[in-house]
């Protein structure tokens, strides 16, 4: 008999035990580094006193943008400065004014200085709209802020519970 253990063969195996308690150790130290990575951003809309936008019963959110709120009298964007009277934007082409064209030009040079990575998936531009603003304006507006380079644009509306 040899008692040689490199030589020797065993007459049976025992099979390959897992250790399950350094699995789950490790499995747990993921799942806690991927639940405090998560970065959970909220967005806020900041609606002008007394405006009341549309309701809808969408589940979206809106996502971090820049934005333009549109009512009856004026026309505020939020990445520039001023007020502009909702005059400004008529489509009549007798009316249109140097301010359109310095307007649009101010825009299309906002979204050119966009970095590269907020162009990626389209320029955003969430738009609020009082509920009694007519159409017409809300079009008006939007023309122009699509001619001058911003191509998604999200409208915002108040959450409504659906009725069962």
């Amino acid at each position: 008999m040899n008692d040689d253990p490199l030589t020797t063969r065993r007459s049976h195996r025992r099979p390959m035990e897992l250790q399950l308690t350094a699995m789950i150790d490790i499995f747990s130290m993921i799942v806690i580094f991927l639940i405090l990575g998560s970065v959970f951003g909220a967005s806020e809309m900041v609606v002008p006193e007394g405006m009341e936008i549309p309701r809808s019963i969408s589940k979206e959110g809106a996502e971090s943008a820049p934005r333009v709120t549109i009512t009856r009298e004026f026309v505020q964007i939020s990445f520039l400065s001023g007020v502009y009277p909702i005059q400004t934007f008529q489509t009549d082409p007798v009316t249109v004014t140097s301010e359109i064209t310095r307007l649009e030009n101010e825009i299309r040079g906002y979204v050119q200085r966009l970095p590269a990575e907020a162009k990626t998936s389209g320029v955003l531009l969430n738009v609020i709209a009082d509920r009694e603003t007519p159409y017409e304006n809300i079009f008006n507006v939007v023309k122009i802020f699509r001619k001058s380079g911003f191509e998604t644009l999200l409208f915002v509306a108040a959450g409504e519970e659906r009725n069962k």
